[in-house]
Parts: C-alpha cells; structure tokens; sequence
C-alpha cells in the first residue's frame, strides 16, 4: 500500500516535472523568436527604406549615382544587421535543443525526490547556457548594426547636403 501511494506520488512528480519543461521551453522559444525576428525585420526594413531613399533622390535626378554611394555604404551595417538575427534564431534553437536534452538526461526515480540529474545534465545545463549567451548577444549585436547604420544614413545624409 504504501509502495503504491510512493509511486503514485513518483508518477505525479514525472508528471509535474515534464510539464513545467514543456510549458517553460513552449514560452522562452516563443518569446525569443518574436525578438530575434523582430530585429531582423527592423534591419530588413531599414535596407528597404534606404534602397527606396536612394532610387528615390537618383531618379529625381538631386544626386548622383556617386553621391549615394556613401549612404549605400549602411545596407552593409542593415544587411549584417539581418544575418546577425539569422544566426541568433540559430543559436536560439540551439538553446531550445540542449534545453531538451536537459529535460531528457533527467533520471526519473520512484523514491523521493522522484525525478534527480543525470550523467549528462550538466553538460547540458552548461550548452544550454552558453547557446543561450550567445543568442542574446549575437541578438543585441544585431540591434546595435541597426543603430550604426542608421547613424551611418543621417551622417551621410548631412554630407551630401554641405
């Protein structure tokens, strides 16, 4: 009787455990990919708005072809901007993968505590952070080549009129 009630506790704690994993790895992946995507349309958007700026003031004939090539010169921060969020969306996928694996190199037990870390679990934890570092950081990076290049378009644009 009493082993019974043990593994019906047991049960409930394995339970209770997957579904926290899942409903915390469902909420960080939502909540990082709406970031990371946010900022690669940010720095996607930017380019587009500088491609139209530029065809714009050369087909009224204002500039030069030449003249723009200095605020052409912000695509390239825009356009890094871009495969930054795409390498952070891989990083964070990478942090979603090791985050399971995580869940997974748990060993689930029928005595209290029920569920205790595996052989790998710190190794996990350990990937599991480090992907996470990075997709942050490799994100911010992103964002930061947004701010340089609109910098870069104002800074271009005060020059082209002096």
């Amino acid at each position: 009787m009493a082993d019974d009630i043990s593994r019906q506790d047991a049960m409930r704690a394995h339970d209770r455990s997957h579904g926290v994993s899942e409903a915390l790895n469902e909420a960080t992946i939502k909540a990082g990919e709406v970031a990371i995507k946010t900022v690669m349309l940010i720095n996607g958007g930017a380019a587009v708005s500088v491609l139209a700026f530029i065809g714009g003031l050369v087909g009224q004939g204002r500039v030069t072809v030449k003249q723009m090539t200095d605020v052409s010169g912000s695509l390239l921060w825009f356009a890094a901007g871009v495969a930054l969020a795409a390498l952070a969306l891989a990083f964070s996928y990478l942090t979603n993968f090791g985050h399971v694996n995580l869940g997974r190199s748990r060993i689930h037990i029928w005595q209290h505590p029920y569920v205790i870390d595996g052989p790998t679990t710190n190794r996990w934890w350990c990937w599991s952070v480090i992907f996470l570092i990075g997709a942050i950081a490799i994100a911010f990076l992103s964002l930061g080549a947004f701010v340089v290049g609109m910098i870069d378009v104002r800074a271009s644009i005060i020059r082209l009129g002096q």
